[in-house]
């Protein structure tokens, strides 16, 4: 059982990751891209880790949480290096090769400071309960 788990996680984990990436920015223009994205990474990574080893370090989902903190209140000051407010939505287009012009809002950077937030919380929270249901 304890090779079929570490087998199908070599399998399951980048699809999974690849899943919530995709949840992160398709779900920009609708409600929850972020936090059902973090919600995917959440899960995707207790699974790899509780099928690698039993002992989680807590180090690991509070510097992913507080990285996506520091990158959402970064997005909202953002607003106020344009003299906005804190929080609003400013959009820039910007030429990317063979793309053309991309619409970049701190709205994405707020959404992906929420995925890793939710992310590292998910993480931590299966982590402990793991950890005392089974000693």
């Amino acid at each position: 059982m304890d090779n079929l788990l570490k087998t199908s996680t070599v399998v399951i984990t980048p699809l999974l990751i690849t899943a919530s990436v995709i949840i992160l920015f398709s779900g920009h223009n609708s409600p929850g891209g972020g936090f059902i994205g973090g919600l995917i990474l959440g899960l995707c990574f207790f699974y790899k880790n509780s099928s690698i080893q039993k002992k989680t370090s807590v180090q690991r989902p509070v510097l992913l949480m507080a990285v996506g903190c520091a990158i959402t209140i970064a997005s909202g000051l953002i607003s106020f290096a344009y003299g906005q407010e804190f929080l609003k939505g400013m959009w820039k287009t910007v030429n990317i090769p063979f793309l053309g012009g991309v619409g970049i809002s701190n709205i994405v950077l707020f959404d992906v400071g929420v995925y890793f937030s939710v992310a590292g919380v998910v993480y931590l929270i299966l982590s402990l309960a793991w950890e005392d249901a089974n000693g």
